[in-house]
């Protein structure tokens, strides 16, 4: 899915979440994958760019069977394809889709 038009925050990834979770009600596991189109770096606000490295430091979070659980930055890395847009190595950010997707679909596994 395409979503233009949207800030990133939960907005995108928890409505997402809920449309797949009606359309599939057995999932057990989410993971949202985001990919900023352009340098995304280079254009991010000073705060924004501030809040990213600031999370790095302190690793990412992950849902596992309803629990939040710590990780350490690029421990959960991976190639993953986005269409048109190619592949793209990724790794997680400690996002609050892990609780409003889980509050949202009931789903307990929750990586962003």
């Amino acid at each position: 899915m395409v979503m233009s038009g949207v800030a990133y925050d939960v907005v995108p990834g928890d409505s997402i979440s809920a449309h797949m979770t009606r359309r599939m009600p057995e999932v057990t596991d989410i993971t949202l994958y985001f990919k900023a189109l352009g340098n995304s770096l280079q254009s991010a606000s000073k705060e924004t760019s501030k809040t990213l490295m600031e999370a790095v430091g302190a690793g990412i979070k992950v849902r596992r069977d309803g629990v939040i659980k710590a990780l350490p930055f690029k421990a959960d890395s991976q190639w993953v394809g986005f269409g048109v847009y190619g592949k793209t190595k990724v790794a997680g950010l400690p996002c609050g889709d892990i609780s409003t997707t889980f509050h949202t679909t009931g789903t307990t596994n929750i990586t962003t």
